[in-house]
């Protein structure tokens, strides 16, 4: 399950770096318009502090003056920057390993802040929940549950400084993870986990009674689509169309309660597709998406404004190439 786990990781790895810029011009508030969007793709230069190694893999966007992208670099360290509308600034986090990834970021406020993922322990190489928040003046690091001692998060949402989620995977049980920040502390929510193997990739939140949180489980064959519902009371699993084999779901995004995106991929038997689906209020339903070729197509990343204006970005693989991929609608 570990492998599983890190090998769909991996992947995002790879593409955060090519994909980030797209990811913040979709997402930023009152940023570029649909049609505007489609052709002001721009590369930025983001920091660099380790000469061979250093990734992003998540973002989030204040305004068109403020965005945090976390990450690593070293292969071990963690890595958070900042976006103050001219440059981006590497920004001092903690490491409390000498292995330390982050994962996601979620931002309800420029006072309030979260970064997730996880750290090595020192004793045993086990994965620990790592959880850092930034109050407007540093980084520090957040007790967080750590079930049996082999966890890790991949994604995080806020709304409020009272209200945040963060998901993953129990690695030693082969289970999905959800933990709820209350405003005090962070502690472990019940979450279904249908098969084995469940793995939560990533959550979006609308309000404190409408959040959704995606990810995977094995069924004994092949990977199933996961997808997971708060309605302020409990997570339930909600069915989610399952196009091909090894479907898996690794971004989401909510605008309201009758609208969110999913985005992932599946095996349509002969080569990976790019998997979108949408939820209307009552149900999820599968969406066609562009399929540009090459032998394998994924999409990790997600950001939208309406029903009427989401990004899925990713990466196309041929023949040991890794192009950006790309997609909107609508």
């Amino acid at each position: 399950m570990g492998a599983r786990w890190i090998g769909g990781r991996t992947l995002r790895v790879l593409l955060a770096a090519l994909t980030l810029a797209g990811v913040l011009v979709a997402a930023t508030p009152g940023g570029a318009s649909a049609s505007a969007c489609a052709s002001c793709w721009t590369e930025f230069q983001t920091v660099n502090p380790s000469p061979h190694y250093n990734v992003l893999h998540g973002a989030a966007v204040l305004s068109p003056s403020s965005a945090w992208a976390v990450g690593r670099y070293r292969n071990g360290t963690t890595l958070i920057e900042h976006w103050n509308g001219t440059s981006w600034k590497h920004v001092s986090s903690p490491n409390p390993s000498h292995v330390n990834i982050l994962n996601g970021v979620a931002a309800s406020s420029a006072t309030d802040i979260w970064a997730v993922g996880f750290y090595a322990n020192a004793d045993n190489g086990t994965g620990q929940t790592l959880t850092e928040h930034w109050n407007g003046t540093r980084w520090a690091q957040v007790p967080s549950p750590s079930p049996d001692g082999d966890s890790s998060l991949g994604g995080v949402a806020a709304t409020s400084a009272s209200n945040a989620w963060a998901v993953g995977v129990d690695l030693f049980t082969e289970v999905s993870m959800i933990e709820h920040w209350n405003g005090t502390a962070w502690t472990q929510v019940p979450s279904p986990n249908p098969g084995s193997g469940d793995t939560l990739n990533g959550v979006t939140a609308t309000s404190a009674s409408n959040a959704w949180a995606v990810g995977s489980y094995f069924n004994g064959t092949s990977e199933r689509t996961l997808i997971e519902h708060w309605n302020g009371t409990a997570w339930t699993q909600v069915p989610s169309p399952v196009p091909g084999a090894d479907d898996t779901l690794y971004g989401v995004a909510a605008t309201s309660s009758s609208n969110a995106w999913a985005v992932g991929s599946y095996d349509n038997g002969t080569t990976g597709q790019p998997l979108i689906e949408h939820w209307n209020g009552t149900s999820w339903r599968h969406q066609l998406s562009p399929n540009p070729g090459g032998s394998d197509n994924y999409l990790y990343a997600l950001a939208a404004t309406s029903s009427s204006n989401a990004w899925g970005v990713g990466g196309t693989y041929s023949d040991n190439v890794i192009d950006t991929l790309a997609v909107h609608c609508c």
